[in-house]
């Protein structure tokens, strides 16, 4: 069960990824791009998995941070500095 759960919020960070390349080609007016698509998976990924140990580690709902792991996939690099932002730079007490 718990690998199908690590599986699902890759597969919507992923997802989350995907949504946010359309949407900068088509905000852009890009052409698609197969490394620019795999770049931006690969960012998604990586933010959505944190965003899902973030909803884990608050107690929320398994299809709330499944949601969050969407929506930090496709903030992609704007989640990353978010999250830095909000647990790396106060010191630790």
């Amino acid at each position: 069960t718990q690998i199908l759960t690590w599986v699902l919020i890759g597969g919507f960070s992923a997802w989350g990824g995907i949504v946010r390349y359309i949407i900068d080609v088509q905000e852009k007016q890009r052409s698609w791009n197969l490394f620019d698509i795999l770049s931006q998976v690969i960012i998604s990924g990586f933010t959505g998995l944190l965003g899902g140990l973030l909803g884990f580690e608050n107690a929320k709902s398994y299809y709330f941070t499944l949601a969050i792991a969407g929506l930090c996939g496709t903030m992609g690099n704007t989640a990353l500095n978010y999250i830095r932002k909000r647990f790396l730079s106060n010191p630790i007490r």
